[in-house]
């Protein structure tokens, strides 16, 4: 199944593809990326925005996802 996109936006990323991700206090971005100081980082990868009520839930969701699919590959 191909990944959604919008425009030249990826809506999706796949967790085997996700190489970083950055806190902010508005989300977290999910990159493809190995260099975190690459030019193209603005521009690739997924942005998952939380506010107060949820930070924590989607931070713990990230982490758990991120373990299963180092705990699988």
């Amino acid at each position: 199944m191909p990944i959604p996109r919008h425009g030249l936006t990826s809506l999706e990323i796949r967790w085997q593809d996700v190489r970083h991700a950055y806190l902010t206090d508005e989300g977290v971005k999910l990159s493809p990326l190995r260099a975190s100081n690459s030019r193209f980082e603005s521009l690739r990868g997924v942005y998952l925005r939380f506010d107060a009520t949820n930070r924590e839930a989607v931070i713990a969701a990230i982490r758990r996802c991120r373990q299963e699919d180092a705990d699988h590959g």
